[in-house]
């Protein structure tokens, strides 16, 4: 397996700095929104990767939005947000989710 190293100073900076403004308004940010919404990013310059193909499997459907599901195990059980139309949406928007 090939892993690629990746410097994440500037992504840090930057949730620092909206960190502060966010807790203000009671939005706890974490580094999850921004890895969201490069994930929707991507989409935009791959749209390929956002698309499905229909029953009779003859064409290839692109889809609109960018609707990014992210599970997580609770105490409670799994849960399942579904972030719709992440394209659309700042980063701290995208972590009241």
């Amino acid at each position: 397996m090939k892993f690629i190293q990746v410097c994440a100073d500037e992504l840090i900076s930057i949730r620092k700095q909206l960190k502060e403004l966010t807790e203000e308004r009671g939005i706890k940010l974490s580094l999850l929104p921004f890895f969201i919404k490069a994930t929707s990013l991507a989409l935009l310059e791959f749209p390929s990767l956002n698309a499905s193909i229909d029953e009779k499997l003859e064409n290839v459907i692109h889809k609109a939005s960018h609707n990014i599901c992210l599970a997580m195990d609770t105490p409670g059980g799994l849960v399942v947000p579904n972030i719709k139309n992440c394209e659309q949406r700042f980063v701290a928007v995208i972590s009241i989710y």
